[in-house]
């Protein structure tokens, strides 16, 4: 009976990367540059925020979990925006506003991520943070909901 190693599921990786992903990118037009460092900075984000809640004893593996799904849950955005756009209105170029959304997510990944490190050096819990995803989320749906009232008073 054959073990499951990262060996065995390379191959599997290397054909939902080239054969799925690749080809979104090719369709959406998200610079996958940019889409890479933001996963990058989401995964630092990640690690310095576990080590600060370790740091100030307050570890909850739930919190955890529902910071990392929440967060990745967050990349689908510009895809939607993306699709969204081409479907509804293609005489827009969402790249921009891709490009920006995905811009404002690094910096908040880096916010938040020095953020943490502020609070594992003091092991400080009064730090704040400013939630910057909320607002682009609440940013692009009055977008959306600008091209959609301008849609339906035609």
């Amino acid at each position: 009976m054959e073990t499951h190693t990262i060996q065995n599921s390379t191959p599997f990786i290397k054909a939902v990367s080239y054969g799925i992903l690749v080809p979104i990118f090719a369709y959406t037009g998200i610079p996958q540059d940019l889409f890479y460092i933001t996963i990058g900075m989401i995964a630092f984000d990640i690690f310095t925020g576990a080590i600060s809640s370790w740091t100030l004893k307050n570890f909850k593996s739930r919190e955890l979990t529902k910071g990392v799904v929440s967060k990745f849950v967050l990349m689908l955005v510009p895809f939607i925006l993306v699709l969204a756009l081409k479907s509804v209105a293609p005489e827009i170029d969402p790249t921009i506003m891709v490009k920006l959304v995905l811009s404002t997510y690094i910096l908040s990944e880096a916010y938040s991520s020095l953020g943490n490190i502020v609070q594992i050096y003091k092991s400080d819990k009064t730090v704040s943070e400013q939630d910057a995803i909320t607002m682009i989320l609440l940013k692009a749906q009055d977008i959306i909901k600008s091209l959609l009232d301008s849609i339906m008073t035609k």
